[in-house]
């Protein structure tokens, strides 16, 4: 009976330790600016001392952009003194690996092994890091990659989302596992299309013919600074500084947004190509 006990005892333990997790959130800043927070499940606290017990080693975690001209940029860590890494991989490049449908491309951004003392309280949002996303698309979403989406297991567990923390006391317990719980079901993406700035902001602008087979012209008063082409899929298809015409008729027939900047502001068409 006893050995029976102590059994059910190391059972409840292991499925405590498991049920503590961390989950991720994307939160917008402003502008082109965000930062991703890390949310526990639990209170983080020594019963005797109150001193913080979790030690946070190394995170990791993919974001997904409309293939394009997007990037993500300047990445800094907001956990003081940690350093980050960020790889990326085009749309091109996951095609030629056998991963995904060519559109979207891939972010990902890994903390280095280290230690960062933390105590929490369950549901807190807790800064992990910032960045930025250059050239954002006119529309489309940056989301994080899910470990069950079919890129990430092609991808043979590089692109994968972790964890690694030690949240029983230095040096006790189960030591350093991953304790990556998913993501925050409110703020597992951000949708572009609420950076949008409304078409009156632009005046004077005409974009014609639409629907349209061939050539689509624009005409405006205003310095054209430049004009992007995005597919419904939200992967841009063509890119200009300057020019006022755009011929279509190699493209598929379908709806596309048109993203115009120019000295007045930014602003969004949809268009019909037939």
């Amino acid at each position: 009976m006893k050995h029976y006990f102590t059994l059910l005892l190391l059972i409840f333990s292991i499925y405590a330790i498991n049920a503590q997790e961390y989950k991720f959130g994307i939160i917008h800043e402003s502008g082109n600016a965000f930062k991703v927070v890390f949310i526990p499940d639990f209170n983080s606290f020594d019963s005797n001392t109150s001193d913080g017990i979790v030690d946070i080693s190394d995170v990791g975690f993919t974001l997904m952009l409309p293939a394009g001209i997007s990037e993500i940029q300047n990445v800094i860590s907001l956990l003081t003194g940690r350093t980050w890494n960020l790889n990326s991989y085009d749309a091109d490049f996951l095609i030629g690996q056998g991963l995904g449908d060519g559109t979207k491309d891939a972010f990902l951004l890994t903390m280095n092994p280290g230690q960062s003392i933390y105590s929490h309280v369950a549901t807190a949002q807790i800064d992990l890091v910032s960045f930025e996303v250059v050239n954002p698309p006119a529309f489309g979403e940056l989301y994080f990659l899910e470990n069950t989406d079919p890129i990430a297991q092609g991808a043979g567990n590089v692109l994968d989302s972790f964890f690694n923390a030690d949240i029983d006391g230095i040096g006790n317990g189960a030591g350093t596992i991953d304790y990556y719980g998913g993501n925050d079901p409110t703020l597992n993406s951000f949708s572009f299309s609420t950076l949008s700035i409304p078409d009156s902001v632009i005046t004077n602008l005409d974009i014609f013919p639409n629907p349209v087979s061939k050539t689509l012209y624009i005409t405006t008063n205003q310095t054209l600074k430049s004009v992007l082409l995005y597919n419904i899929l939200g992967k841009q298809v063509y890119s200009s500084k300057d020019s006022n015409q755009i011929e279509v008729d190699g493209y598929q027939q379908g709806i596309y947004l048109l993203k115009i900047e120019t000295n007045q502001g930014v602003t969004t068409k949809k268009i019909i190509i037939n």
